[in-house]
C-alpha cells in the first residue's frame, strides 16, 4: 500500500569536474576499452543504465547525474524534496522519458521508489507500507510493466514484490512463499522473470534462494541452493539464460569467487572464472546473449608490492569463457555495471586516492 505520495523536480546544475584519474594506454584490453566520464563529483554510485546510447544515468547517495547527449555533458540531480529524503539503490530506464529509481525513503527508512516519465526532468516519490527497509533491486519488462524486490516483508514476515503494471504511477505488492532478502531482478520478456538472494533456515543458514515467475510477477516460484556459498546481482537475456556472481565453497571454510550461469530456471548454475587474479566480484551484466561483463578487484603484484587493483572481465561466447579489460590505473574496484546490446557499458568505480568515478566501455 502507498502511504506517501508527492512530486519533486530534480534540481541543480552541472557540478565542478572531479579529480582525473590517470588513464592506461588504450591498447590494454582485448575487445574494450575503458575510460573516464567527466560526470563531475560523486557519492557512492549505487547503479548505472542507458536507455539509449543518448540517454544515460548514474544514481548515488547524492542524487543522480543524467547525460542526455551520449555522455558528452552531464547534469546533477536530486530526488529530495522539503518533507522527504530518498536513498537510491537500483534503477531501470525502459524509454527516453521513463525511469525508475528504487531505495528508502522517509524517517521510518520504508521502501520507496521514484518515478520519472519526463526523461528525469522531475520526479515522482512512492513510499510503501512494509516492515522491511529497503528496495534495492528493479526491472523494467516494458514502459508499463516494471517490478521491484528487495527486504520489504509483510506483517507475516513474507517477504514481498512490487509489480507495476502502468509505468509505476499504482503498485501491488506480491507475497512470496517465505522471507527472502532479494538482491537481483530481471526480466527478459513481459512474462518471464527471475530474481536471486538469500534466505535464513533454522535461524542460522543462510541459503541462496533463486525465484521465477511465468506470469509476469502476479505469481513467483522459489527454491533453495545450499553450494554458494553467496550471490548477488543477476543479468539475463533474451534466451533465458542467466548470470550472477558470488562466491562459491565446497567446505564451507575455503570460498572462490565466481561467475554463476545459469541455461534456464530448471538447470542448475554452473560456475566459471577461477582464475585471472580475482578477488571478489560484485556485479554482472549481459548486453546479448554472448557478451557479458562481470566486475570487482583483485590483487597484482605479491608480498609489500601487492597492489589493490580493480578487475573487469568480459566475455563473448556466453560465459565459457572470460578475459580481462584494463582501464584507468589508479581505480581500484568497480562495483556496478550496465551493458547495452551495442556492446557499450557504463559502470561505478572506486579510485586511489578516495573518490567515485563513472566508466564508460567503448568497442575497440
Amino acid at each position: 500500500m502507498i502511504v506517501l505520495a508527492f512530486t519533486v523536480s530534480a534540481c541543480g546544475d552541472q557540478p565542478g569536474p572531479a579529480s582525473t584519474p590517470t588513464t592506461s594506454p588504450k591498447t590494454a584490453s582485448e575487445s574494450g576499452q575503458w575510460h573516464v566520464e567527466s560526470a563531475g563529483q560523486l557519492g557512492q554510485i549505487e547503479a548505472e543504465t542507458c536507455a539509449t546510447e543518448q540517454f544515460c544515468i548514474v544514481v548515488d547517495r547524492a542524487g543522480y547525474v543524467v547525460s542526455r547527449d551520449g555522455r558528452v555533458t552531464w547534469q546533477r540531480g536530486s530526488f529530495a524534496s522539503d518533507t522527504t529524503l530518498f536513498s537510491a539503490g537500483a534503477v531501470s530506464c525502459p524509454s527516453l522519458t521513463t525511469c525508475l529509481v528504487v531505495g528508502t525513503a522517509g524517517r521510518t527508512v520504508q521502501p520507496a521508489v521514484a518515478v520519472s516519465t519526463d526523461g528525469a526532468n522531475s520526479w515522482h516519490l512512492q513510499q510503501f507500507e512494509s516492515l522491511g527497509s529497503s528496495l534495492n533491486a528493479v526491472t523494467c519488462a516494458s514502459e508499463s510493466l516494471c517490478m521491484t524486490a528487495g527486504s520489504a516483508i509483510n506483517a507475516h514476515r513474507k517477504s514481498l514484490v512490487y509489480v507495476t503494471r502502468d509505468g509505476g504511477t499504482d503498485w501491488q505488492s506480491v507475497v512470496l512463499d517465505q522471507n527472502i532478502d532479494i538482491h537481483g531482478i530481471t526480466c527478459w520478456t513481459t512474462l518471464l522473470c527471475s530474481a536471486v538472494g538469500y534466505t535464513i533456515r533454522d535461524g542460522t543458514t543462510a541459503l541462496v534462494a533463486l525465484l521465477n515467475t511465468t506470469d509476469g510477477g502476479l505469481h513467483w516460484m522459489s527454491k533453495t541452493v545450499s553450494t554458494p556459498a553467496g550471490i548477488g546481482g543477476l543479468s539475463c537475456v533474451s534466451t533465458g539464460r542467466c548470470m550472477s556472481v558470488g562466491l562459491s565453497t565446497s567446505d564451507i571454510i575455503t570460498t572462490e569467487p565466481v561467475v554463476f550461469v545459469q541455461e534456464d530456471y530448471n538447470h542448475a548454475f554452473t560456475r566459471t572464472v577461477n582464475a585471472l587474479g580475482v578477488a571478489s566480484l560484485d556485479d554482472v551484466s549481459c548486453g546479448t546473449p554472448l557478451f557479458c561483463v562481470a566486475v570487482g578487484w583483485g590483487w597484482t603484484g605479491s608480498g609489500q608490492n601487492r597492489t589493490h587493483r580493480a578487475i573487469v572481465l568480459a566475455t563473448d561466447d556466453g560465459g565459457t569463457s572470460w578475459h580481462r579489460e584494463s582501464g584507468p590505473a589508479n581505480v581500484t574496484e568497480v562495483l556496478n555495471v550496465s551493458c547495452r546490446a551495442t556492446l557499450h557499458c557504463l559502470a561505478g568505480a572506486i579510485t586511489d586516492p578516495y573518490g567515485y568515478v563513472v566508466l564508460s566501455r567503448e568497442v575497440s
